[in-house]
């Protein structure tokens, strides 16, 4: 990484960001060119920061829940189904959104301060300690 350039965002680009950004935010295209933006912006700080992030994760992977807590962040919040429907093309329901979402939030919570999140403690079936956490709409 010492040439400084974001190869990640060679994969994800600015421009492939914007117009899935579109295909999600359609009805609302002003939406969809901020929160387009402010992807590619995070991507590139997050790359910077801890390139090993983006390891194994599909483009799919990353934009979902990243466009799922951007949607919460602008007020305009899509479901994961319809985020993952919009990226795929596909209309069967995944986890990936949820699971990638979380991975936003655990990996690099500060980029999400404004969002309200919510702590849940338990014990699973075999008894091991867990803290999940939850997101919370915005009001």
């Amino acid at each position: 990484m010492s040439d400084n350039k974001c190869y990640v965002c060679l994969r994800i680009s600015p421009e492939k960001t914007l117009k899935l950004a579109h295909q999600v935010w359609n009805e609302d295209p002003a939406t969809a060119r901020k929160i387009g933006l402010e992807s590619s912006q995070i991507i590139e700080e997050v790359y910077r920061r801890q390139p090993v992030f983006f390891c194994g994760r599909t483009t799919t992977r990353i934009l979902s829940g990243l466009f799922y807590l951007l949607g919460l962040r602008h007020k305009s919040q899509k479901s994961q189904t319809a985020i993952w429907s919009a990226l795929t093309g596909k209309n069967k329901t995944a986890n990936t959104p949820s699971i990638s979402y979380r991975s936003w939030i655990g990996a690099f919570p500060e980029l999400f301060d404004d969002l309200k999140l919510d702590f849940i403690d338990g014990i699973d079936r075999q008894g091991y300690y867990y803290r999940r956490r939850l997101l919370l709409k915005n009001e």
